[in-house]
């Protein structure tokens, strides 16, 4: 089944209770699938990392960005939101941040809780994957 035409690099969607679709875009873009009318919204824009510099300054694309969203297991009660990505700037790293979100409107930028980090030395690396989920006991895996 197709759900939406034109979306860019889809990385990680979490379907909700009320039947929308919440989905990560690599290049930084959290999205929001309503199915009754057919329409996406931008939940937030993350300023992310998509290219890497080399040690001589060469510029090439990165697999970096937006990795994905996963919803709280206990969403309905706390609002939270777990995202995962590369943030914009000069220094490579991962990044896992909790946000307060009403699963209709915009993300609360505010709401902001630094998790986890994961820095990079070797700036030679070419692949990036990540891929986690949440379960009952609060333990990421």
């Amino acid at each position: 089944m197709v759900l939406a035409q034109r979306i860019e690099e889809p990385m990680q969607f979490q379907i909700l209770k009320d039947g929308k679709v919440l989905y990560a875009e690599r290049k930084g873009k959290l999205k929001l699938y309503n199915p009754l009318t057919q329409k996406i919204s931008v939940v937030h824009e993350f300023g992310v990392s998509t290219k890497y510099v080399s040690q001589t300054g060469e510029v090439s694309e990165a697999e970096d960005g937006l990795q994905g969203a996963v919803l709280d297991p206990e969403f309905d009660k706390n609002h939270f939101i777990y995202v995962y990505y590369s943030p914009a700037g000069s220094e490579s790293k991962n990044t896992l941040e909790r946000y307060t979100w009403d699963g209709r409107g915009p993300l609360l930028a505010s709401s902001k809780k630094p998790s986890w980090t994961c820095l990079f030395n070797d700036l030679s690396v070419a692949t990036l994957a990540g891929a986690w989920c949440l379960i009952k006991t609060k333990t990421c895996i």
